[in-house]
């Protein structure tokens, strides 16, 4: 189902390229550094953990389809996993940075991003780059579903790591001010490097400048 064309009109704003750069702000996260509900795990790296950058992003949990391999073919033929930890992605041993894109069915630019991001995967991967998308609202603002991420997948030939937000992980620890959201983390210590809101390609720009580097 579509939103409304006054309802698609307030939601396009909300992806507004002047809104680029607005920090994250949870008031989820403790001010003291203290736990998140699964915030880590055994094999996870330990906390204080936040949403800014240099902090160590939580542990969340989502849905969907894991690639196994760096650069493989269209993910819709995987098994649907859930759940789906970042914990999952970072265990794939074989990758340096991780972009955790943050779209949404509604949003313009994150449906522009979806277009060019299986090409920049497919050049990414064999530096140790890995992208993991998570589509977090449908068109009417709500936590996405398997079909409307299954629609997705197939609208964009996506070959990276394709997640939905079940449990609103997206909202109560990331709470983006707009959309699309991508985050650039260091796998080894999981901590955020890089954080994007809005419309600015520079942020794909950085994550190759880190995967160029040796």
């Amino acid at each position: 189902m579509r939103a409304s064309p006054i309802v698609f009109g307030l939601l396009a704003l909300a992806c507004d390229p002047n809104i680029v750069g607005t920090p994250l702000d949870s008031g989820l996260i403790p001010e003291d550094g203290g736990p998140l509900p699964d915030a880590g795990g055994a094999d996870y790296p330990p906390g204080p953990y936040g949403t800014g950058i240099g902090d160590v992003l939580p542990n969340m949990i989502f849905a969907g389809y894991l690639t196994p391999t760096p650069a493989g073919t269209p993910v819709s033929g995987l098994p649907y996993t859930d759940p789906v930890t970042l914990a999952d992605l970072r265990a794939a041993g074989v990758y340096r940075y991780l972009l955790l894109n943050v779209a949404a069915e509604w949003c313009v630019p994150c449906q522009a991003e979806a277009e060019v991001l299986p090409a920049k995967y497919s050049a990414w991967a064999g530096k140790g780059g890995l992208v993991a998308s998570v589509l977090t609202e449908d068109s009417n603002v709500l936590l996405a579903t398997k079909r409307n991420l299954d629609d997705w997948i197939r609208a964009y030939d996506t070959n990276y790591t394709m997640l939905h937000d079940p449990r609103g992980e997206v909202s109560r620890i990331l709470a983006p001010p707009t959309m699309p959201l991508n985050l650039v983390v260091d796998l080894s210590t999981m901590r955020i490097v890089r954080r994007q809101t809005g419309d600015d390609p520079e942020v794909f720009v950085d994550f190759e400048a880190r995967l160029d580097q040796r």
